[in-house]
């Protein structure tokens, strides 16, 4: 396995695993949402609302005024969206014409953007490319294969690892790339650092992982190209060329970066023989005053760390869903015992029920490849596993901070009624209160544990209890369905 594999290997699987962290960071400012699994958003169609749309075959034509959230096995969006796209298939287009204002976050086989978005672009598949888009911010990806045209403008910076990378494109600040094979054929205007394989033996035939899988409908894999640098005469590069590679490729860079060219040597790898052993600064011993200290500042480092990032998601809550926060703590008051019952087994079915769904997919994948059908395999698995991490991460979330959160807002507003009953943002004072008070409970050494896992199961319970109430039909829903009249006599 070569060096390139071994280093980029970890980072690919970084990028992804950040992806997957943004995709379950996405606070939602909305109280409600749509739910749609034809597949289909028609040209005169407006969706006030967020969007979750699934289907063999996923289009949307129309717009969408939220978050838009799509899996299928073909994705295409020739429409407008006003917010964040999240899009899991096997092939995905933003197609010419495409408008979204917000982020794209792409896991699929193949992710084709053709349209203008304003926020960045962060993908994670095996094949990428880029054909005319306008990129409002970045452009992130790990997989196997980049590729952009000379069209494509993208209004900061490029970062990515793959197998093989071409840059057409016009990028307007820095880039920065590990592959194994790069070609440089556009415009950068800060600065290129790149991390590249030397160049292959003429005798060598570069390795390629889709000479062994099966072709997909809808599924342009490129042409493998030999590793190396590969910078053309027609390249600009404003700042300075910074690449890393096993050998010198000089020859190989046929324009002049106004920044000048740096080159430099990977960090060799360490054999056994010559590994180090790092000598760690001998542990205070125990009954000693530097032991004491350590630990109490442990202590406060681990309350500050839970005290801000609770304060900050709370914030987010008391600032974008203000009317849902209200409607959980009050679910959470009326019916506490009830609550905390039903988020114990909310607790319990969503650890158990990702093992058994995680474990259904791998059966149904392999059943799929036993049949020769290697194209459907791989697509269950990839959207399969994607669409389960996604779920997964969105409820560890609200495991360990949204329950929490809820909580912390109804003991906090019942102190703030009783030593200041007439204070003003009763709402953000509340959220301050009850988290400070919840952060220093939880720190006492078994209480604090005890406290930790009531306030997680009735929290929980709180939030399936709205959920459910939103799901049932309302009265003024009931009232006001048309009655039949009986037929006259």
């Amino acid at each position: 396995m070569s060096t390139w594999m071994k280093s980029t290997g970890l980072r690919i699987s970084l990028a992804l695993i950040l992806v997957m962290v943004l995709f379950a960071g996405i606070a939602v400012p909305v109280q409600a949402a749509e739910f749609d699994d034809d597949g289909y958003v028609g040209p005169n169609e407006i969706i006030d609302d967020d969007l979750f749309i699934s289907g063999e075959n996923v289009k949307i034509e129309g717009t969408i005024n939220g978050l838009l959230v799509a899996s299928g096995a073909n994705i295409i969006i020739t429409g407008k969206v006003n917010g964040d796209a999240i899009l899991l298939g096997s092939t995905i287009e933003v197609a010419e014409g495409a408008e979204i204002s917000g982020n794209v976050f792409a896991g699929g086989t193949q992710v084709r953007v053709n349209g203008q978005v304003d926020g960045s672009v962060a993908m994670g598949a095996s094949v990428f490319y880029l054909e005319g888009a306008q990129i409002g911010r970045n452009v992130y990806f790990g997989g196997y294969a980049f590729e952009d045209d000379a069209q494509t403008e993208i209004s900061r910076g490029m970062y990515g690892a793959a197998y093989q990378a071409v840059i057409n494109s016009t990028v307007d600040r820095n880039i920065n790339i590990s592959a194994a094979a790069i070609d440089l054929n556009g415009k950068v205007n800060g600065d290129a650092v790149l991390e590249v394989e030397g160049p292959a033996s003429g005798s060598e035939m570069p390795f390629s992982p889709f000479m062994f899988m099966p072709s997909q409908p809808g599924v342009d894999f490129p042409p493998t190209l030999n590793p190396g640098l590969r910078i053309a005469d027609s390249a600009v590069i404003g700042g300075r060329l910074v690449y890393t590679s096993p050998v010198r490729q000089d020859t190989a860079i046929q324009t002049s970066p106004e920044g000048g060219v740096i080159y430099q040597t990977p960090v060799p790898e360490q054999k056994p023989e010559e590994t180090t052993v790092t000598v760690k600064p001998a542990e205070p011993e125990r009954g000693t005053f530097a032991f004491f200290a350590r630990q109490v500042l442990k202590w406060l480092w681990k309350l500050v760390r839970n005290l801000i990032t609770l304060l900050l998601l709370g914030g987010l809550c008391v600032w974008q869903i203000p009317a849902l926060y209200k409607r959980t703590v009050e679910a959470a008051k009326q019916k506490p015992a009830p609550a905390t019952g039903i988020g114990a087994l909310v607790w319990l079915g969503g650890y158990f029920g990702a093992f058994a769904i995680g474990f259904l997919i791998l059966v149904v994948g392999v059943l799929f490849s036993l049949l020769t059908l290697g194209g459907i395999s791989s697509t269950i698995f990839g959207l399969g596993f994607s669409s389960l991490a996604l779920v997964f991460a969105v409820f560890s979330l609200l495991v360990s901070y949204g329950s929490k959160l809820v909580i912390a807002y109804l003991v906090g507003e019942w102190v703030l009624s009783k030593i200041a009953p007439q204070a003003k943002n009763t709402a953000v004072w509340s959220m301050i209160i009850g988290v400070v008070l919840y952060v220093f409970l939880r720190a006492i050494p078994v209480l604090g544990w005890l406290i930790g896992v009531v306030v997680t199961f009735m929290g929980l319970g709180a939030m399936w209890i709205v959920y459910q109430n939103w799901r049932k039909p309302t009265l003024a829903d009931v009232e006001a369905q048309p009655v039949s009249e009986a037929p006259a006599e």
